[in-house]
């Protein structure tokens, strides 16, 4: 038992090492910036020209020339992340796979475990707030808050109905707003000031009094 435990320690340390080599993580790291690029020029490809390859789409094997600059691969990871998943919300991940792949590379010393969270959390947000407004796609074939956005949207409105659904989001973005910006806090409470009207007030009564 104990020189099963020997090896299996022996092998991940193994790995852990073929990872932690320069060379490798060089590497990884170009692949991840690559990688990142080329999902950016697919996802916008098939923004603009994916209802050219919707019928490509139905079937398992391609063997057409589609509009995608990510070719054959690239449509189907866009039409997965796009309109099956979250949307264009998927648009925010990269610049997070580029900046890991800086990272790799040692050019980007800053962490991204706080990054990441922020941009997960974002993209769902953005994909459920897209689909609470966006309802009709007879004329698009995107669909521009996923499959996600569309059924979790639902799902609120017939528990909570349209208004509550509303305060949901509402409350959604102000939480991602309070952990990623300091004067968040400050904004709102000079919203709920009402300074401006107050000041307004003060103007007016100015303007009257002689």
């Amino acid at each position: 038992m104990s020189r099963k435990k020997s090896n299996k320690n022996n092998t991940i340390n193994k790995i852990r090492e073929f990872f932690q080599n320069e060379r490798v993580r060089f590497f990884l790291g170009i692949t991840l910036i690559i990688f990142s690029l080329y999902l950016l020029f697919s996802f916008t490809s098939f923004i603009v020209s994916g209802y050219a390859d919707e019928s490509s789409l139905d079937t398992s094997t391609n063997t057409e020339v589609v509009s995608n600059k990510g070719g054959y691969m690239g449509l189907l990871i866009a039409n997965l992340l796009i309109n099956k998943w979250i949307g264009v919300s998927v648009y925010l991940f990269c610049p997070i796979i580029f900046l890991l792949g800086l990272k790799y590379m040692g050019n980007y010393k800053k962490p991204l475990k706080e990054l990441s969270i922020y941009a997960c959390c974002t993209a769902i947000v953005t994909s459920l707030t897209i689909s609470f407004f966006v309802r009709d796609y007879s004329t698009s074939f995107i669909r521009w808050g996923g499959l996600h956005g569309d059924v979790i949207t639902k799902f609120l409105e017939t528990n909570i109905g349209w208004i509550g659904t509303l305060f949901v989001l509402i409350i959604a973005i102000i939480t991602i707003l309070l952990f990623a910006f300091n004067s968040t806090i400050d904004i709102i409470r000079n919203i709920f000031s009402f300074e401006y009207f107050k000041k307004r007030l003060k103007e007016d009564d100015d303007i009257i009094s002689p």
